[in-house]
């Protein structure tokens, strides 16, 4: 009997051991789920009910779909009428919400469905090509004012400008109409934007204060060019 005992302690041992690896594997497994659970981005919805929970970003669509309100950029404003909170009128800006002081930016900071006026009159747009032969652009600055665009641009010496290669300066003037709501300066881009540059100044009522210089090279998109009514 005791010659048995032995061989069965062996055994025992063996069949310890060879488990170990698998239950170390499992409970790393399961620790690595845990943390994708905590790791998950989180959401803030406001149910119809009025209470406010916060849920994984996965189960989103199911409350989008039961009506439900979501607060994307923690902001407290949720993004549709809801029993919580003021509608957030843009809810991917955690800067942009009701309760936001409205700052001359030309957005609507606080919602209330208005930006900031500008300043009326004729501003100038002072424009140099360091190779003399105009922009090679076709749109060169877009100007939006309410629901017109109009383009300034240095128009090149290849499309009908001036000769090259003396053509490095020009100015421009646009005219904001009182009553104006918006207004908005766009630079699209140039084949050769290390060549261009310009400055925007702002009209003769308001000192003719200049409210960017941009270049070169200018960065393409929206310019921040703001010269608002107090």
């Amino acid at each position: 009997m005791k010659r048995l005992i032995f061989p069965l302690v062996v055994l025992f041992i063996l069949s310890s051991c060879e488990n170990e690896p698998l239950e170390s594997e499992i409970t790393g497994f399961e620790t690595e789920l845990d943390m994708g659970k905590k790791n998950e981005n989180k959401v803030t919805v406001c149910h119809k009910n009025g209470i406010e929970i916060i849920i994984a970003e996965a189960a989103l669509d199911a409350h989008l779909a039961h009506g439900d309100a979501i607060d994307r950029d923690g902001d407290g404003y949720y993004d549709r009428e809801n029993p919580c909170s003021e509608v957030d009128c843009d809810d991917t800006d955690a800067a942009i919400n009701p309760s936001a002081p409205e700052v001359c930016d030309g957005i609507d900071n606080n919602c209330d469905g208005l930006t900031d006026p500008p300043v009326p009159g004729v501003y100038t747009v002072v424009m140099f090509d360091s190779y003399g032969d105009g922009w090679q652009s076709e749109q060169g600055i877009l100007v939006t004012i309410d629901d017109t665009a109009i383009s300034v641009t240095m128009q090149s010496s290849y499309s009908g400008g001036p000769p090259c290669c003396d053509w490095n300066t020009t100015t421009e003037y646009v005219e904001v109409p009182v009553g104006t709501e918006i207004l908005r300066w766009q630079y699209t881009g140039d084949s050769y934007p290390g060549e261009v540059s310009f400055r925007i100044y702002g009209p003769d009522s308001a000192g003719t204060p200049l409210l960017g210089s941009f270049g070169p090279p200018p960065t393409v998109g929206l310019l921040p060019v703001y010269l608002c009514l107090e």
